[in-house]
């Protein structure tokens, strides 16, 4: 199994690996630090909250879940999928 970076999931999602990452990749599972979720969220959320929220939405977001939140802030976001 293998750890990625942010940068090389994103790239791995978009399509745009480097011919070494496809092989690496292509040969073995995939993990991603918690950490990784948040990192996509700050990129992708525009939404200002404290990072446990962040985080939360980040798994809702790589996830593809329906978040159920009582938060005004993420209830906003039209990019945080919501139940």
């Amino acid at each position: 199994m293998l750890n990625l970076d942010t940068h090389v999931l994103l790239h791995a999602i978009g399509g745009r690996l480097t011919p070494r990452e496809d092989r690496l990749l292509r040969g073995d599972r995939w993990s991603i630090s918690g950490i990784v979720l948040w990192e996509i969220a700050k990129v992708r959320l525009d939404v200002r909250v404290d990072p446990a929220d962040e985080l939360i939405a980040a798994t809702s977001l790589v996830h593809h879940l329906p978040l159920v939140t009582r938060d005004r802030k993420l209830r906003k976001s039209a990019l945080v999928p919501l139940a």
